[in-house]
């Protein structure tokens, strides 16, 4: 019998509230991404540019969190131990490629070697996470998801008064929305994650807690509405109907009226402020529907998906390495990367590392489904979260940029470190 991904060597238990310390980061971070990177004109900030582009608020937290585990003797390297042999030589297989993708075949040298950090830190973070889920109170557990709304609450607040505090008649690039990214989509992946996080822990409470939580998604997902994100409101109902078929909870009514009635309280939340670009809000939405090609359909995906793959095939054995895709795809220098997962891991680790990464994947996977058994009021939110994430991935970059994966990581690392958490209400 194989040792689940929960086990780890003498993990002392945290005492009183500084088992909150590592939640509080987690939350904390959209509200910090947001202000590091407050800039109400576009003049050009190397340093916010370097902050927005690696996640740089979202890594830092990372590693406090890491920093944090150590301390308490939930050490990494001691989850990885407790697997089979076989995981550890996969992860191994990929660091090496990783590595040697980026230091022998990416054109871009340090870019490569600065994402390969990044996921190297994303992959400690959710072991660390999971040691820390696994030797923490059960009170400290439940407050991991209304931390992590929270927090999400506060950078919807931080959102709309960043969009009020830019002065009018000022010429200001709304595409390019500042606020912990680049570009205003990615405001769809903040609105995601909480969404589906709030979503998630209603349906495991009862009373005004479960009123509350689905006004946090329909403030999230007004979010995404405002934003004219249909990637984010297409991620979060398919991660409900996966949500349906492995948690018992969903498997009602209930649950999908009350997601109906947030997802259109959202959209006339949208309504209430300004949409300052035809690239914004409803209208956006709507006008989508009337586009003349599949491929204006699914903007420009396609064609950077065919370029993206025509770029795999000249090598494909290991990729390019991390972050290559403006470097070796020239049609699509805009763009950081394919918005795909599966044509970013083809193009960073080739044939090869692509398979360890899926291997690594179906066992993780494997691991999750065994988690769900018990059915727990954390678990809930952290399934849906990852499998918004995932789904978003597919046609976007979450599984590239820092906030969203270090969320996937994170959800993970909770639904398998709290499997013996049992069900409450």
């Amino acid at each position: 019998m194989h040792p689940d991904m929960t086990a780890a060597r003498d993990i002392p238990a945290p005492q009183g509230a500084r088992s909150l310390v590592p939640w509080l980061l987690v939350a904390a971070v959209p509200m910090i991404f947001a202000l590091v990177t407050w800039q109400t004109s576009w003049s050009h900030s190397p340093v916010r540019d370097w902050l927005r582009q690696f996640g740089i608020p979202a890594v830092a937290g990372e590693i406090c969190v890491i920093g944090w585990a150590m301390l308490r003797g939930a050490a990494p390297l001691g989850i990885i131990a407790a697997q089979p042999r076989w995981v550890g030589a996969c992860l191994v297989g990929l660091i090496a490629i990783a590595f040697a993708t980026a230091l022998l075949a990416a054109p871009d040298q340090v870019r490569a070697l600065s994402w390969t950090f990044l996921w190297l830190v994303h992959l400690a973070f959710g072991l660390a996470v999971c040691g820390l889920v696994r030797s923490a109170e059960e009170w400290s557990k439940s407050a991991i998801w209304p931390a992590v709304v929270a927090g999400l609450c506060i950078y919807a607040l931080l959102v709309v008064t960043f969009v009020h505090s830019v002065p009018d008649g000022r010429p200001f690039n709304w595409e390019r929305f500042p606020l912990a990214g680049g570009n205003i989509r990615h405001i769809g992946h903040f609105s995601t994650i909480g969404a589906a996080a709030a979503a998630g822990s209603a349906a495991f409470h009862r009373g005004w807690a479960r009123y509350a939580y689905w006004l946090a998604a329909a403030v999230m997902l007004s979010l995404s509405f405002w934003s004219g994100t249909r990637g984010s409101i297409v991620a979060l109902w398919a991660a409900f109907v996966a949500g349906t078929v492995m948690i018992a909870r969903l498997r009602s009514i209930g649950p999908w009226l009350a997601l109906a009635a947030s997802t259109a309280a959202g959209a006339l939340l949208s309504l209430a402020g300004p949409t300052p670009n035809s690239l914004f809000g409803m209208r956006r939405l709507a006008a989508t529907l009337d586009a003349p090609t599949a491929d204006a359909l699914a903007s420009g995906r396609l064609a950077m998906w065919a370029d993206a793959w025509a770029a795999f095939l000249r090598q494909p054995w290991f990729g390019y390495g991390q972050g290559q895709f403006p470097a070796v795809v020239e049609s699509q220098r805009l763009f950081n990367q394919p918005h795909n997962i599966l044509l970013q891991l083809l193009l960073q680790w080739g044939v090869i590392g692509t398979a360890l990464a899926l291997a690594l994947a179906a066992y993780v996977a494997w691991q999750c489904r065994n988690a769900l058994r018990s059915q727990s009021g954390i678990q809930a939110p952290a399934f849906l979260v990852a499998a918004a994430i995932f789904v978003m991935s597919l046609y976007d970059a979450t599984l590239f940029h820092s906030y969203p994966t270090m969320m996937f990581a994170f959800s993970l690392a909770v639904l398998v470190g709290a499997r013996d958490q049992r069900v409450r209400t």
